[in-house]
């Protein structure tokens, strides 16, 4: 009975730590609209792009000028998550 309540411990604390470390290990990463506030807000007010209607490939083109010209710091990963929110329908809908 002893090696069945120690086994059940330590499977119940090895568990645990799997649990801990998967839920450290890995945040989500931010938002469309949270790296567009962050990110752009920087140089621009951002109802200057809100205000702009345009298509995903033209807000690629718009924030690969900002990424390579201006120099903003963006990197790949947050230009597609940017691009992904300015053309989205939730954007537009606001």
């Amino acid at each position: 009975m002893k090696t069945i309540i120690r086994i059940t411990g330590v499977l119940s604390l090895s568990l645990a730590l799997v649990l801990l470390y998967a839920a450290c290990g890995k945040a989500a990463p931010p938002s469309g609209k949270t790296l567009f506030h962050k990110k752009c807000g920087l140089c621009h007010s951002l109802d200057m792009a809100l205000s702009k209607q345009k298509t995903a490939e033209e807000w690629r083109i718009t924030v690969m000028r900002m990424k390579n010209e201006k120099r903003a710091p963006v990197s790949e990963k947050e230009v597609t998550a940017i691009v992904e929110y300015l053309a989205s329908s939730e954007r537009r809908a606001k």
